[in-house]
């Protein structure tokens, strides 16, 4: 009898313990903190947990919607920009086409830009000596006129 009152004595601090832990997260008969706050604590923070996980969740959800709704606003754009981008360089392709059939046109034609700046300065000089063989040939026009 005795030992069959040990053995429901010791069951009672068994479950008085572990009910004591679940409620604070202490036990009673040990000395360290370990596993402070228990299961209702645990409880308490995952649902902490949860909440905070629904939160983000939800604002991820908004995020994403927001992000959507600008791509389908600038899709149509980002397409109409890729469709001028195209054209504009195939005017650029084209161009340079045209400027490489001009180079090799005047280089077949022997130019050079030297000779040019060379013939525009005799151009100018002898510019300059029919004006003033004009003047001399105003002035003794002028003079034979003026002795007769």
């Amino acid at each position: 009898m005795k030992s069959a009152y040990d053995a429901a004595t010791a069951e009672l601090a068994k479950t008085e313990e572990l009910l004591q832990t679940l409620l604070t997260g202490l036990s009673s008969s040990s000395a360290d903190d370990e596993g402070a706050g228990g299961y209702m604590g645990q409880l308490a923070e995952a649902k902490a947990r949860l909440a905070a996980a629904g939160t983000e969740a939800e604002q991820a959800k908004v995020r994403i919607t927001m992000a959507e709704k600008e791509l389908k606003d600038k899709e149509p754009r980002a397409k109409k920009a890729e469709k001028e981008g195209e054209g504009l360089i195939k005017e650029l392709a084209t161009k340079r086409a045209d400027a490489e059939k001009l180079r090799a046109k005047v280089q077949s034609a022997g130019w050079d830009e030297g000779k040019e700046r060379e013939l525009l300065e005799k151009q100018s000089s002898h510019s300059q000596q029919a004006s003033a063989l004009m003047d001399v040939s105003i002035f003794l026009v002028q003079r034979c006129r003026a002795d007769d």
